[in-house]
C-alpha cells in the first residue's frame, strides 16, 4: 500500500523533457520505465522519507526496501538511495535484505553504470554479492 504512495508521488515529481534526456544517456534502459525525475529531487524525496519514517514511527521505506523488483528506474535509484542513507555501514547494509533480488539489481547496475566505479562501492558490492552465490562482479 505504501509502495503505492510512493510510484504515485514519483509521478508528481516527473519532468517529460528530463525523461527525454535520461533515455538518451542511458540507451539500455528502456525509456517506459523511467518517469524522468532529476536527481536532487529524488534525493531530496528519500531524505524526506527517511525523517518522515523516523519522525512517525512508520516502516514505508523498509517496506519498499523490500517490495523487489521494482517496475520503474527512478524506484530503483530511490532504492539504491534509501540504502544508501540509511545504511551506516557495510555490514549494516548487508543486512537489509532480500539478498537474490538485490544482487540481481545491483549486477543489473554495474551493467549501465557508466565510467569507473570507486574501490568503496567495489568492496560493497563484492561483500553483497559473494555471500549469496559466491560469484564476484569486480575483481580484488
Amino acid at each position: 500500500m505504501e509502495c503505492e504512495a510512493i510510484t504515485r508521488h514519483l509521478h508528481t515529481l516527473a519532468d517529460a523533457s528530463y525523461k527525454a534526456f535520461n533515455a538518451r544517456l542511458i540507451p539500455n534502459v528502456a525509456p517506459e520505465t523511467m518517469i524522468g525525475i532529476r536527481l536532487p529531487r529524488l534525493r531530496s524525496y528519500a531524505k524526506e522519507l527517511l525523517q518522515s519514517d523516523e519522525d512517525n514511527g512508520t516502516h514505508v521505506v523498509k517496506d519498499f526496501l523490500g517490495t523487489l523488483p521494482h517496475a520503474l528506474f527512478e524506484e530503483n535509484m530511490l532504492h539504491a538511495m534509501l540504502l544508501s542513507l540509511a545504511a551506516h555501514s557495510t555490514d549494516e547494509a548487508c543486512g537489509m535484505r532480500p539478498w537474490p533480488c538485490f544482487s540481481r539489481m545491483l549486477r543489473t547496475s554495474c551493467v549501465w553504470m557508466a565510467g569507473p566505479t570507486t574501490k568503496a562501492f567495489r568492496r560493497l558490492v563484492n561483500h553483497v554479492v559473494s555471500p549469496t552465490n559466491g560469484s564476484r562482479i569486480f575483481g580484488p
